[in-house]
């Protein structure tokens, strides 16, 4: 992704999973008002807290400054687990 903002540095970057299926154009992704976005599902759980799901298969990130922090950001996380973060895998 970082590689693909640089490369093309007036252009919105559309990042989807190599296993999705597109059914109608991209065109409206690149109009997000936002410098970063991605999918976030909520729900409420039967005892009224709220849970909340990323999902990272479609990310859209426009070309500014912001999201290359963003990406930098989250690749330096990515660099060294935090123990403290526990991740189910279904």
């Amino acid at each position: 992704m970082r590689k693909a903002l640089l490369r093309h540095t007036a252009k919105t970057v559309i990042v989807i999973d190599d296993d999705c299926t597109v059914n109608g154009p991209l065109t409206p992704l690149s109009r997000i008002d936002g410098d970063v976005g991605f999918f976030i599902g909520t729900r409420f759980r039967k005892n009224g807290s709220t849970k909340i799901g990323i999902r990272s298969g479609t990310i859209v990130v426009r070309p500014v400054r912001r999201a290359l922090d963003f990406v930098d950001a989250w690749i330096a996380e990515g660099q060294t687990p935090d123990p403290t973060v526990s991740i189910r895998i279904a």
